[in-house]
């Protein structure tokens, strides 16, 4: 599992950035933005050039897709992304056991397997 508490890698930034900046920021969507806010937040500079380019890769690679919001195309992350940075959020860790159970259940096709193995491997570490 990997732990990015304190520096994920540059495309883990931007992800995270689609997913929960974006719409703090009304689904104003702008590299320079995005650029400025990346800068702020993790106090590590990346040039415009790299993000754009990181940008593209991700949308290569089908993490971001674009969707239409009031006439402009916005990103937003598929499902492919939203996979990726799960293990980049902090989960709860409970001190003591409350006396109650949970349950999860989920049904992951065979064509997506992958994302199935990742989700128990995920499940069976966040119990121990």
């Amino acid at each position: 599992m990997k732990k990015f508490y304190s520096k994920p890698p540059l495309s883990d930034k931007i992800l995270l950035y689609v997913e929960h900046c974006l719409p703090n920021n009304k689904f104003k969507f702008s590299h320079e933005i995005m650029s400025q806010t990346l800068n702020d937040f993790y106090k590590t500079p990346h040039s415009l050039k790299t993000i754009r380019k990181e940008f593209s890769i991700l949308k290569k690679e089908g993490f971001i897709t674009h969707r239409n919001r009031y006439r402009k195309k916005i990103p937003i992350l598929t499902r492919k992304g939203k996979i990726q940075i799960a293990s980049c959020l902090p989960y709860k860790k409970y001190d003591h056991w409350d006396g109650k159970w949970r349950l999860c259940i989920f049904s992951i096709p065979e064509k997506e397997r992958p994302y199935r193995l990742q989700l128990q491997k995920e499940l069976k570490q966040a119990g121990n």
